[in-house]
């Protein structure tokens, strides 16, 4: 991602209320925009497919309970793209 700042854009809100940004690890929210880049601009890619990626990474070089909280914040991102129209793939 040419940005980073882009994909912090779009996952903050889906966990903001609970979190504050800089209490997530560098890990995981390295792992996490990795994550929204291939979900925004790899079409060939399903988001699950980005989504369980993701997780297996955060279970090999995150905290106990990075892939956990990983999966979930993706799950939200995934459901509002779908949602709002900007992802028809799931």
């Amino acid at each position: 991602m040419r940005n980073k700042s882009t994909g912090d854009i779009i996952i903050k809100p889906t966990y903001a209320k609970n979190w504050d940004w800089n209490r997530v690890s560098l890990v995981d929210r390295s792992i996490m925009r990795v994550a929204v880049a291939e979900m925004l601009h790899f079409e060939d890619v399903p988001l699950v497919v980005s989504i369980d990626e993701a997780v297996e990474i955060a279970r090999d070089f995150s905290g106990c309970e990075g892939g956990n909280f990983i999966n979930g914040v993706l799950n939200a991102l995934k459901n509002k793209l779908i949602k709002s129209g900007k992802c028809s793939r799931s």
